[in-house]
């Protein structure tokens, strides 16, 4: 059971502001994007996951191959994907989640 984010009430949970609303400044504007290299099997589960945060990061499959994805985390959710990143290494057996170069 993943327990690193025990709640996460909505969309802007991780402290963006909705579109069109301002902003104290502090918080970033724009998505991070980060690139991991996972075990194949993985993939799906980890997207799957990761996606039903709703509005905290998106996952995309860079190359099939060596299993690079790409991890698209909204303004502000950095800590909590972060978070539930090092979980699920530990989770069970443990998933293999390292960071890659961006381009490869």
């Amino acid at each position: 059971m993943i327990r690193a984010i025990s709640r996460f009430s909505g969309p802007n949970s991780c402290g963006a502001a909705p579109p069109g609303e301002a902003t104290n400044n502090t918080l970033p504007t724009r998505s991070l994007r980060r690139v991991f290299r996972v075990d194949r099997k993985d993939i799906g589960y980890l997207r799957f996951t990761l996606e039903s945060y709703d509005g905290m990061a998106v996952v995309s499959t860079l190359d099939p191959e060596p299993a690079r994805i790409e991890v698209l985390i909204a303004p502000g959710c950095e800590m909590h994907v972060t978070a539930l990143l090092d979980s699920l290494r530990k989770e069970g057996k443990g998933m293999t989640i390292e960071d890659a170069p961006v381009s490869a």
